[in-house]
């Protein structure tokens, strides 16, 4: 990494640590981390949690880190979502259902003129990262993750 670091403008400054060697920043950081993972773990209303449920849990808590700004971070003004993916947070699509909130999901299918469901019980995991606007959900019949346009909260 020398080479790739000293041929940067500016250069960059590599701090190499020792295997088992404590770097506080890190420990901060992965602590930061466990504190908001504990925090959603334990607002859900579960006893038990899929493994898919848990996974998605401990990355949208590194991931939403980056929706505002950091007090010692590179601006003041503009969080690292925002310099990186140049897009603005939208309260429909980040804020309006919580990882793990029991929403109805629209079904694919042509349901035509039949009593068969035309939604799916889910967990809601995220929004999708594309432009699109849709959900990636946890299909609680397959426990499988799906990605649907539209998700309704169940009343």
């Amino acid at each position: 990494m020398d080479n790739y670091s000293i041929n940067q403008d500016p250069p960059i400054n590599m701090n190499y640590a020792a295997a088992k060697a404590h770097v506080p920043r890190a420990k901060r950081n992965n602590h930061t981390i466990q504190e908001h993972v504990r925090v959603t773990y334990h607002g859900l209303p579960y006893n038990h949690l899929p493994r898919i449920l848990v996974k998605y849990l401990l990355t949208e808590a590194a991931r939403k880190l980056n929706f505002f700004p950091n007090k010692h971070g590179v601006s003041k003004y503009f969080s690292l979502r925002m310099i990186l993916h140049q897009e603005n947070i939208d309260y429909n699509r980040h804020c309006k259902h919580a990882l793990g909130d029991y929403v109805q999901a629209h079904d694919d299918n042509d349901h035509k003129n039949t009593t068969a469901a035309r939604s799916l019980d889910c967990l809601y995991l995220r929004p999708t990262s594309s432009k699109q606007e849709g959900h990636e959900l946890l299909h609680l019949q397959t426990n499988c993750v799906i990605t649907r346009q539209k998700s309704l909260p169940s009343r």
